[in-house]
């Protein structure tokens, strides 16, 4: 008896399915092998519930300091975070506001974390240290001040941790000098078992976000090398600007990111598999990494 037209394509469609729905099913266990397991989960989000309560009940500077201004952190033997390029030194750098410590804007948890892709090849949990608008001058996002301002903010506060007994280091954020990032993790436990990171980024209101366009100038040929002297003081400074742009939008990011990856769980999956590729294949660092997102 002859088989219908459609038996076959029938037959081959439910093959396909069935392997689809095999692959599926692999790559969900594979996830949940290499996912953080809740206990480690638990154990970060206590540790920066500690970290975040260190930071808010901290005493403020009563008195504040010139940029240039190492001493306090010297005799803390925290080395400044953030060298200068070609070859500038730190009382070049000009703001209306000298540094002083005061608490944060906010503190938030960023929402890579609440996305839960998290692995065990990276057991790091990213915290946002908004930074105060009146922490700031108004033109600090020229030649470099936002830079050298932030590290001195980022400095401080690991200052803070260190005299709570918890292990501080300094890490970069996308491979960049000029933005470096805390590592944050117990004195009694193993980098291994998990850690914070918290990135420092100023207040929406610091500047207008079209202060950041590729054609604008934020950085001072003339101020860079006394080399530069015969460049257009106008001449487009994207790269400089981008960097800053970032951190300004980086809250918003962040949300638009988890809204994404919450609404679309294969893209979730895929992003935990290549991830997990990039890590074994030494093309993501610990320290040294792409962004979460």
């Amino acid at each position: 008896m002859k088989r219908a037209a459609g038996d076959g394509d029938s037959e081959e469609f439910e093959k396909k399915r069935a392997r689809r729905r095999l692959i599926c099913m692999q790559i969900d266990d594979f996830i949940d092998e290499i996912k953080l397991p809740d206990a480690q989960r638990n154990k970060l989000e206590e540790l920066a519930s500690t970290v975040k309560s260190l930071i808010y009940v901290a005493k403020e500077m009563k008195k504040a300091h010139q940029v240039c201004d190492l001493k306090n952190l010297q005799s803390a033997n925290i080395q400044f975070p953030v060298l200068l390029p070609f070859g500038l030194d730190l009382s070049k750098i000009e703001s209306s506001c000298d540094c002083r410590w005061i608490h944060p804007a906010k503190i938030e948890i960023a929402g890579s974390w609440r996305s839960g892709y998290q692995t065990k090849d990276e057991p790091v949990m990213d915290l946002i240290i908004i930074m105060p608008r009146n922490y700031f001058g108004s033109h600090d996002y020229q030649n470099f001040t936002y830079f050298i301002k932030r590290a001195h903010y980022l400095a401080q506060t690991a200052q803070i941790l260190i005299k709570a007994g918890l292990s501080v280091k300094f890490g970069t954020k996308q491979q960049d000098p000029l933005k470096p990032v805390l590592i944050v993790f117990n004195s009694d436990a193993l980098e291994s078992e998990g850690y914070l990171r918290l990135d420092f980024v100023p207040q929406r209101s610091f500047a207008k976000i079209s202060k950041f366009r590729p054609e604008n100038n934020n950085l001072l040929p003339s101020f860079c090398s006394t080399q530069f002297d015969s460049l257009d003081s106008n001449i487009p400074t994207p790269i400089y600007n981008s960097k800053i742009a970032a951190d300004l939008v980086r809250k918003e990011m962040e949300a638009k990111f988890e809204e994404f990856f919450r609404e679309n769980s294969n893209f979730s999956r895929a992003y935990i598999m290549v991830r997990s590729w990039m890590y074994r294949r030494g093309f993501a660092q610990v320290y040294l990494n792409i962004d979460n997102f």
